[in-house]
């Protein structure tokens, strides 16, 4: 029919909102011709490099803390809290 189709398969533990966003919107741009402005692919190791050494757990535990701190009850779904 004239037309490319695009099949992303994808995991939760994989890959996030955020990250699918950007490959929609990176096909989106190669579709349209518009490769040339795409940034420059960086390896996969320098990813992994970062996600083991770049944040210390007291800075994890700081910006978690920051972000959820105020949360003083169970978000249990639907009040569930004994499911055993």
């Amino acid at each position: 029919n004239q037309r490319w189709l695009l099949h992303i398969l994808a995991h939760h533990l994989a890959i996030d909102h955020t990250t699918l966003e950007l490959l929609v919107e990176e096909a989106e741009a190669i579709d349209q011709g518009g490769h040339a402005h795409l940034p420059t692919p960086v390896p996969f190791r320098n990813f992994v490099a970062q996600a083991r050494l770049g944040v210390s757990e007291a800075e994890h535990e700081a910006f978690f803390t920051e972000m959820l701190g105020d949360i003083d009850e169970p978000s249990a779904p639907f009040g569930l809290m004994d499911v055993q």
